[in-house]
């Protein structure tokens, strides 16, 4: 009974999604820490946290909701691509070095220990030479 009174309250809502749990898990986190150093602007923010998360739960407008979830991924998406890039040039920089291209912007990845030599880049075809 007190479940099909929910699914009738909750029928046309957006319910919840990753980022109302990222949301919740944020606000969880900086309510933990405004009890542990005392900031009073910590949990405010928590709070505000939790009321956007009730908000976009309870919402019926579904369309804004799924573009803010769009847009979150698409930070998120940001986020690891930069990471796993810092990530590949740790890696790579044992073994090679990376040029910029002088005309293009490409980067051209060349073994490191060959002296001077001419790299040819493969996205424009310009000729440079470099030191590795």
């Amino acid at each position: 009974m007190l479940r099909d009174r929910l699914e009738r309250f909750m029928h046309g809502r957006y319910g919840q999604d990753e980022l109302n749990r990222v949301l919740s898990v944020t606000a969880l986190a900086l309510c933990v820490i405004s009890l542990i150093i005392q900031l009073p602007v910590l949990s405010s923010l928590a709070i505000a946290l939790v009321i956007i998360c009730v908000f976009r739960s309870f919402s019926r407008n579904t369309g804004k909701r799924v573009r803010e979830a769009e847009s979150y991924f698409a930070l998120k998406s940001r986020i690891f691509r930069f990471f796993t890039g810092i990530i590949e040039r740790l890696r790579v920089s044992r073994t090679h070095r990376i040029f910029a291209c002088p005309s293009c912007g490409q980067r051209c990845r060349v073994p490191k220990g060959l002296g001077s030599v001419r790299i040819t880049c493969k996205k424009c075809g310009a000729k440079f030479m470099k030191k590795t």
